[in-house]
């Protein structure tokens, strides 16, 4: 979606992001996920003026569906913004922290994108489900515009 600025138009993207998948994104933890939590730093890209409308939210909505492309196809999934309550923590007492903005992706009861997840990431898939959270596999995704987002798995040199 182009923005007009001061007579030019340009698109608006979030700036590129990439995470070492662990249980909560295949799903291996009680709740079965499938999701992840975005940086810090991608929140405040999100919340900056306009970004929110671009990437489908309507008004004061938390939630607005996404597609990941993976090999050249469509997969559904949820972007959630949501207001942490970190009150009952296990180390503070009540109020010692604020509540916390985060926004995360789920694909929770999206059968097709669960399964294409894992196929894609599947040596990380087998290496978190062995217990290896430490493994050199990530998750990189690129903000297409809109709601899009290209996802590619690619080993992390660093950690090997």
């Amino acid at each position: 979606m182009p923005v007009s600025r001061g007579g030019t138009s340009h698109w608006r993207v979030l700036s590129p992001f990439e995470l070492r998948p662990k249980l909560t994104f295949f799903g291996l933890d009680k709740n079965e996920s499938h999701c992840f939590t975005l940086r810090k730093g991608v929140t405040s890209e999100i919340m900056e003026d306009g970004m929110r409308e671009i990437l489908g939210f309507v008004g004061d909505e938390l939630q607005t569906k996404v597609k990941l492309i993976i090999g050249g196809n469509e997969f559904p999934a949820t972007l959630r913004m949501i207001n942490q309550d970190r009150s009952r923590t296990r180390t503070r007492g009540p109020g010692e922290l604020p509540m916390r903005l985060v926004h995360n992706i789920s694909w929770k009861g999206e059968e097709d994108t669960i399964g294409e997840m894992r196929e894609l990431n599947w040596k990380a898939y087998d290496s978190v489900k062995r217990g290896d959270l430490k493994h050199p596999w990530n998750v990189t995704f690129n903000h297409l515009g809109k709601g899009e987002f290209l996802v590619r798995s690619n080993v992390n040199n660093a950690n090997q």
